[in-house]
């Protein structure tokens, strides 16, 4: 997909958030904090820091890092 689509772009990030979100169902938190980093990243890519897509991004992140107990980390982000 990243060869057709480019590093960034809306389909890749989603694949990202839905690679995050599967972990958490499996409690598989370090490999949904690493992709959810990389929605992150994608997002900022593509809209800017100040965008609401990545402000979802940032907050999909901090969700991850509130269920691992890591709450500075979910407060910084």
């Amino acid at each position: 997909m990243q060869v057709a689509c480019g590093e960034y772009h809306p389909e890749i990030a989603n694949i990202y958030l839905n690679l995050g979100m599967m972990y958490q169902e499996v409690d598989n938190n370090e490999a949904a904090i690493e992709a959810l980093s990389q929605y992150v990243q994608q997002n900022v890519q593509m809209f800017g820091e100040k965008h609401i897509q990545t402000a979802q991004a940032n907050s999909a992140l901090a969700q991850a890092y509130y269920r691992t107990q890591e709450f500075r980390k979910a407060v910084n982000t």
